[in-house]
């Protein structure tokens, strides 16, 4: 078996037509593979601005030998009266490569046809494929370009195309570009580069900046928002549909905030200066209808005031400036909401609609000027001021080292990737305190791994899973330990809310029934039979374990191998299980009974052993109640705030956004609960569980790993109920590194 790339490479696509032009690629690829009898076993789809790209997984070697019966006309029409070949029967005959010599007569329902039995003997893989051309020509696209002397029309100019079987390239040539097996890299960011095989496409165009996979990028943009948000505080609700077009027009995301330079703003000219609303700065032009605001424009939004209405324009502008409001306006709320600098009540500025011209003293700027915002300062100056590179600088470095030699609580961090892991590193974590396994999964490539899992049914099929869920986990468990070389690392089992995992379009369904060898229609019965009313309170955490314990067994075994092999190889590890969303004592029993058995089991197998916790998560209030019941099965507790907060206030953590300010506003409430903990009820929460946890383990070692563990304040509260540690994502860690100092110093004076 085989493995085939075809990558076309051109100018920027569209960013609207990507996903449907990488979808109808892979379609016409997989019938030109159909109609020529190529077998194959999956295909991989990739698409980025500059290149569409199939990857064609278990090739056949030469195409099926095929034998058939072509039928003709009634023997009525073949033959005249003298018994001759009409030319009807010659026509058919010649049509289908055949001599006289090799027709037969059969009868159908009494009457008598002529027949030509026919051979198509296979060919050889290359062979087949090189005539892909053909596919690429029947491509149609919703505008097209024609460049040079050809008339073949494209969505645009075609710069390279790449087409390799295995290490060999198949000749391929299509409006005057010839395959070769170079592919570009990044535009800037990278360079050409060589592929030795069709395998090395996926990681080589990685080293060279480029994603080739969209979901990836898509995830890997969710993820950098949800790090960015959470070390600023911030609440970015993503717009799935701009989340998509960015996904588009990008190869290498990255996510990043910043300030101005100091020493240009001393020469800077301010405008002037409004309430600092929402943190962060932007560099744009001037644009005052939010409808007009374009995703690939740098904007600055002004506006008298915003209203609902504004909503599109100002997720795309890079800044908002309104003439009226306040910190708890309608731009302030949603600038914060959306993670943009904003400022608010700049009555200085006065805005002619007519002319597209603002006034600020003595200076006129019409609609496209630049200005420069500060969300940090409230202050608006002329022009483009240079923005600052974010960096760990050597002086917070030390800083932070000195803080750390004070403080008494660890400080980990929430890290599901090698690459976290590294940055929480480099600011100074101490180990993971929440390692989610569900968001190893959200590859591509993964991601079906775990819907098959789902998605099986008990027996053959799920077993079959597994074993491929145990590979995968065990090698980013191996990858993990490496990096962190004798930290802790508490490594929650599947949490997901199952639908999170579900295939949603219809080519995934398509795509999973393949994969299970099951209907269309049996996919979607199962996806019914899954479907939660309440899914952040439905068949998740340790409920999943519970119905399927083999897959918790099987989770915990490829933590304890990958533990395993490292230590053979010098590498101390210290791994802890957590079991989340446990309510009741006799959960956690059970599961711990089936995960031990299943780990002495390995250990008997290889002859050692390997130190390991097991613990669980406190999460829901009931559990708080009863943590002395708990305790007794946990070596420790992390308390998961964001969901014991989200299940005692009876709040979503999405949706709250939408009136919580209608509360601040009318002095029910003050505060962010999501940010920082709620010291009235929540807060109450923890204390008993705490209480009741050491009560019948007194050395119950105790953590945190919701978003609370980076903020001070609540820091601050852990200290006070002597926690071993807190848990944040990597970019908090120097945060709540000064912030563990400090709330010790206090407590300690």
């Amino acid at each position: 078996m085989a493995e085939f790339l075809l990558e076309i490479g051109m100018e920027e696509i569209p960013a609207r037509f990507l996903l449907d032009l990488s979808q109808q690629l892979e379609k016409r690829v997989a019938d030109f593979l159909a109609e020529e009898r190529l077998a194959y076993e999956s295909l991989s789809a990739y698409a980025t601005p500059r290149r569409l790209a199939v990857l064609v997984h278990g090739l056949a070697e030469r195409s099926e030998d095929v034998s058939t019966k072509a039928k003709g006309p009634s023997l009525k029409i073949a033959k005249d009266a003298e018994g001759n070949w009409t030319k009807a029967a010659l026509g058919f005959i010649k049509g289908q490569g055949a001599s006289q010599e090799d027709v037969i007569v059969e009868s159908i329902k009494g009457e008598d046809y002529i027949f030509v039995n026919k051979h198509l003997p296979g060919q050889a893989a290359d062979q087949v494929l090189s005539g892909l051309n053909r596919v690429l020509e029947a491509m149609t696209f919703p505008v097209t370009m024609t460049w040079h002397d050809y008339e073949i029309p494209f969505i645009r100019p075609v710069h390279w195309i790449v087409a390799l079987l295995d290490q060999e390239l198949v000749p391929l040539e299509f409006v005057g570009v010839k395959s070769d097996r170079i592919s570009r890299g990044h535009r800037f960011l990278g360079h050409d580069v060589t592929l030795a095989k069709a395998t090395d496409y996926v990681e080589a165009l990685r080293e060279q900046h480029v994603l080739v996979d969209f979901e990836e990028r898509r995830t890997n943009i969710r993820q950098q928002l949800a790090d960015l948000a959470s070390a600023q505080g911030w609440q970015v609700p993503v717009d799935e549909d701009l989340l998509e077009e960015v996904t588009a027009i990008v190869e290498w995301p990255t996510v990043f905030y910043g300030d101005f330079e100091e020493k240009y703003l001393k020469e800077a000219t301010l405008l002037t200066k409004g309430l600092a609303a929402s943190s962060g700065v932007a560099v744009g032009r001037i644009m005052f209808d939010a409808k007009r605001v374009k995703i690939r424009e740098k904007t600055i939004l002004v506006r008298e005031e915003t209203s609902p209405e504004d909503l599109q324009g100002m997720a795309l502008a890079q800044g908002i400036i309104t003439l009226k409001g306040g910190a708890t306006s309608h731009g302030a709320v949603v600038a914060r909401g959306m993670g943009k600098c904003c400022v608010t009540g700049c009555s200085e500025i006065k805005i002619d609609e007519i002319n597209k011209t603002m006034t600020v003293g003595k200076y006129t700027l019409k609609e496209g000027d630049f200005i420069s915002v500060s969300g940090h300062t409230g202050e608006i100056y002329l022009g483009k001021i240079p923005l600052k590179e974010n960096s760990f600088s050597d002086e917070l470095k030390e800083f932070v080292s000195w803080a750390s030699k004070i403080k008494r609580m660890g400080v980990r961090m929430n890290a599901d990737t090698p690459e976290d892991v590294e940055q929480g590193k480099a600011f100074g974590a101490q180990g993971i305190g929440l390692c989610r396994t569900e968001h190893m999964f959200f590859k591509k490539d993964k991601i079906w791994t775990i819907r098959e899992f789902i998605l099986s049914d008990r027996g053959e099929e799920k077993d079959k899973a597994l074993e491929k869920l145990h590979n995968l986990q065990k090698e980013d468990f191996l990858n993990i330990f490496k990096i962190l070389d004798g930290d802790e690392a508490n490594i929650r089992l599947l949490d997901p809310p199952v639908h999170e995992f579900l295939p949603k379009t219809l080519e995934d369904k398509k795509k999973m029934a393949e994969i299970l060898s099951i209907s269309l229609e049996d996919i979607e019965k199962r996806i019914y039979r899954l479907k939660d009313e309440n899914p952040m309170l439905g068949h998740r955490g340790c409920r999943l374990g519970v119905s399927y314990p083999e897959l918790y067994r099987i989770q915990a075994r490829a933590i304890v191998e990958a533990a395993y092999e490292c230590e053979k190889k010098g590498i101390k590890v210290h791994p802890e299980i957590m079991i989340p969303f446990i309510m009741e004592s006799k959960e956690l029993a059970y599961l711990r009974k089936e995960i031990e058995e299943e780990i002495e089991s390995f250990f008997k197998e290889v002859g050692a052993t390997v130190e390991y916790k097991l613990g669980t998560m406190i999460e829901i209030p009931r559990a708080c109640l009863l943590a002395d019941e708990i305790a007794e099965y946990a070596d420790f507790f992390s308390f998961g705030t964001n969901d014991l907060t989200q299940m005692s206030m009876g709040l979503s953590r999405d949706d709250s956004v939408k009136f919580l300010d209608d509360y601040r506003e009318k002095g029910i409430w003050e505060g962010e609960p999501f940010y920082s903990i709620d010291t009235k009820a929540v807060t109450k929460l923890v204390e008993i569980g705490v209480k009741n946890g050491k009560t019948a383990k007194p050395n119950l070692q105790i953590g945190v790993c919701g978003e609370h563990g980076g903020d001070p304040k609540s820091i601050e509260f852990f200290e006070g109920q002597k926690f071993d540690y807190v848990s944040c994502s990597p970019f908090r860690v120097p945060t709540a590194i000064l912030a563990a100092a400090q709330s010790y110093l206090k407590m300690k004076n």
